[in-house]
């Protein structure tokens, strides 16, 4: 569905045109003023519903447009009381009929961005790439949830990671020799008690080898007192003498252990005290052991979440590198539309137009035309290459240029065609 023939009087600047397109181009070519923006103005306006401000050609009382598509047409008409709109469609019997709700009509009919593909160009460049998702059939939702969760799951473990990095920096390292288990105090308190018993053993062993001399010397004193009585104290210096070897036999049943000396014990004592000191370092040496431990695993969980992300990316990566687009070396990435490896927004405005004019097209609406206002910044060849993609895609662009040589398109001067592809038109076939 395309324009088949214009005719406008009176709008803006201009008097009275006629234009019935042919081929997939229409060139407006003249200088600044002479109407070629009041004639893009007119379809903008009789086609959407675009309001316009001062359409009336100055001492004129009404102003009218009508866009023949050949199934339907659209006439609007400019007057001091207001603007109208009739859409209607003719029966082969020539019988006009007319469409209760015009503007809802062609509304469904007209594809906003491909109507005026600059609008692409005023976009956020989110929305352009949903547009461009859209055209090319990529769904990246699923893609996109499972990056948030994991851009969730490492928000938090990135904050575990900065606790666990402050903790160690906070926290004096042991000394390397420091054991991981504590000292318990039973066995200390039991190598104490044993310490205590020897020591016992080693009293009583002496005190029994002292008595036992003591006896042995007053046994002796008591020979020598009755040495003079041998006779009357034989019996007696018998006695002493079984019982001396009765001594001496115990004697040497006593072993005497080796010394514990005091010394020892309070040595014992202070190490018992030096335990808990030693415990808390050691308690110290196994957190901070732990908190290595721990900070490792969470940087392995991190790694591990980052080629997680870097896998999505590779997905979505992927899809984008099989998909179709409207023209070679358009692609997109998560923050922008991408053409020959730059961003959209950084592209010349020709470029810009030629993008736009490619995706307008993709859209495929049911009315084939496409607007293109800033002509005059396109170069020779995307110009060429957006004529070559309208014949391709069977649209009908329209191209306002500034060109004053006469020998372009439909020249236009003082509101009026004055000359087509360099042929100027007869007085009568202005109208």
């Amino acid at each position: 569905m395309k324009i088949i023939k214009l005719t406008a009087n009176n709008v803006k600047n201009l008097r009275a045109i006629e234009i019935t397109p042919e081929g997939n181009s229409v060139m407006l070519t003249g200088a600044n003023g002479a109407g070629k923006s009041a004639i893009i103005d007119a379809i903008f306006s009789t086609l959407t519903g675009q309001r316009l401000k001062d359409v009336v050609r100055h001492g004129e009382d009404r102003a009218d447009v009508l866009v023949e598509m050949g199934d339907f047409s659209v006439k609007k008409t400019w007057t001091s009381k207001g603007e109208t709109i009739q859409v209607y469609s003719t029966t082969e019997e020539g019988k006009k009929i007319k469409y209760s709700s015009p503007q809802t009509f062609l509304d469904e009919k007209i594809g906003k961005l491909s109507f005026d593909p600059m609008a692409f160009k005023d976009m956020k460049p989110s929305e352009r790439i949903e547009v461009l998702k859209k055209i090319a059939g990529l769904d990246f939702s699923n893609i996109d949830k499972e990056k948030d969760k994991v851009y969730e799951d490492r928000t938090v473990l990135n904050s575990r990671i900065k606790e666990a990095v402050a903790h160690l920096s906070n926290t004096e390292a042991p000394d390397p020799k420091t054991p991981d288990e504590e000292i318990a105090y039973k066995g200390e308190l039991a190598k104490i008690q044993d310490l205590r018993d020897k020591r016992q053993a080693y009293l009583d062993a002496k005190r029994q080898k002292e008595g036992s001399a003591s006896m042995i010397k007053a046994s002796e004193a008591t020979i020598e007192e009755l040495s003079e009585k041998i006779k009357e104290l034989q019996d007696a210096i018998e006695t002493e003498k079984e019982h001396i070897k009765r001594v001496e036999a115990e004697d040497k049943e006593v072993n005497v252990p080796a010394e514990i000396t005091e010394a020892q014990i309070i040595a014992a004592e202070s190490a018992l005290e030096d335990i808990e000191h030693k415990n808390a370092d050691i308690r110290a040496a196994k957190r901070y052991r732990q908190s290595v431990k721990d900070a490792d695993k969470l940087r392995k969980e991190a790694d591990k979440i980052t080629e997680k992300l870097r896998r999505l990316d590779q997905d979505k990566a992927t899809q984008v590198a099989n998909a179709t687009f409207p023209i070679p070396d358009l692609s997109l990435t998560d923050e922008a539309v991408m053409y020959k490896g730059d961003r959209f927004d950084r592209l010349s405005t020709g470029q810009q137009i030629r993008v736009s004019t490619a995706i307008g097209m993709a859209l495929n609406p049911e009315l084939k035309v496409i607007f293109i206002r800033e002509g005059s910044l396109l170069d020779s060849g995307n110009l060429k290459d957006i004529v070559a993609q309208a014949k391709d895609k069977g649209y009908q662009v329209w191209i306002e240029r500034c060109d004053e040589s006469g020998q372009v398109g439909f020249f236009i001067e003082a509101g009026e065609i004055k000359a087509v592809d360099g042929k100027e038109t007869k007085k009568e076939d202005k109208k």
